[in-house]
């Protein structure tokens, strides 16, 4: 989950606000699920390779100004071969070839 989902689900003059409704819903809320991060599966921390390979993502995606925290995601996913991505930035994600599949599925 990138930040954007997290923003859409709480400001319901967000144009995504109802495409993301209904999956935050599901959390307890906000402040809840932050409070939970420190525990949390949610949490996958970065290896030395990650960081590595989060600093060849914007080189290669070079005129799609893609920030860290999306190259930071799709390094993780990589490396744990995880295809679904929770994100409301499909600008982004739609553009990104993964190592590990054709592309990702991007919900919601």
């Amino acid at each position: 989950m990138d930040s954007g989902f997290w923003y859409a689900s709480i400001d319901s003059s967000d144009t995504r606000y109802m495409g993301v409704a209904h999956i935050a819903d599901n959390i307890r809320g906000l402040a809840i699920f932050s409070d939970s991060l420190a525990t949390s599966k949610f949490l996958e921390p970065p290896n030395s390779d990650d960081y590595s390979r989060t600093a060849e993502i914007p080189r290669k995606y070079n005129d799609a100004n893609i920030d860290f925290l999306d190259a930071w995601i799709v390094a993780i996913a990589e490396r744990l071969n995880i295809m679904k991505i929770l994100t409301v930035d499909r600008r982004h994600f739609k553009i990104f070839r993964p190592r590990h599949c054709v592309a990702f599925e991007i919900c919601p």
